[in-house]
């Protein structure tokens, strides 16, 4: 898939599931690498997602620079009893 530099792209989603019986909490979401900007962040999900529960977090990529567009998404969370 080619996006232009004018453009961006459709929204894509990553799913983030507490797994087990026990809340997810998520304490910070962001980019890093050489070109963080070159990616926005559109949705973020509940501070706390329920044990077997299933949010997302909504990313769209808004090109800046010709190339390869390197960065790496960081999500931080904890397990809350």
């Amino acid at each position: 898939m080619f996006t232009e530099l004018t453009d961006t792209s459709a929204v894509q989603y990553l799913d983030i599931t507490a797994v087990g019986t026990i809340p997810l909490t998520v304490t910070s979401v962001n980019f890093i690498g050489l070109n963080p900007n070159d990616y926005i962040i559109t949705r973020m999900p509940a501070s706390t997602i329920p044990g077997g529960a299933t949010d997302s977090i909504g990313i769209r990529f808004v090109p800046t620079l010709e190339g390869r567009p390197d960065a790496t998404l960081i999500c931080k969370h904890q397990w809350r009893q």
